[in-house]
């Protein structure tokens, strides 16, 4: 565990999750558990915070699919207006 993945070596995986995007890259997610882990999730502003992002094709099919499945929706698509993103609408999701 250490060597490989970087964890404490007690480390024990205690959720994985492949996810395929369709004919795109698999991403794997792991919840790792051991005695002396921190449990606080840091923001996506904090140190350690991040996300995953996917492009589709078409975002409102997207949002009703993540709807139909339960999907917790942190606010609507939003259209960004101007800077890097501009012309793009974006949604974040738990």
């Amino acid at each position: 565990m250490q060597q490989h993945l970087g964890v404490d070596p007690r480390s024990k995986i205690n959720k994985l999750r492949m996810l395929k995007c369709a004919n795109g890259p698999s991403i794997e997610l792991f919840e790792y558990g051991v005695k002396d882990q921190k449990n606080a999730v840091p923001k996506n502003s904090d140190v350690g915070g991040h996300h995953v992002g996917f492009y589709v094709t078409d975002l409102d099919a997207a949002v009703a699919h993540l709807r139909r499945n339960g999907i917790k929706l942190l606010g609507e698509p939003t259209l960004m207006k101007e800077g890097p993103s501009a012309g793009l609408r974006w949604l974040y999701f738990v």
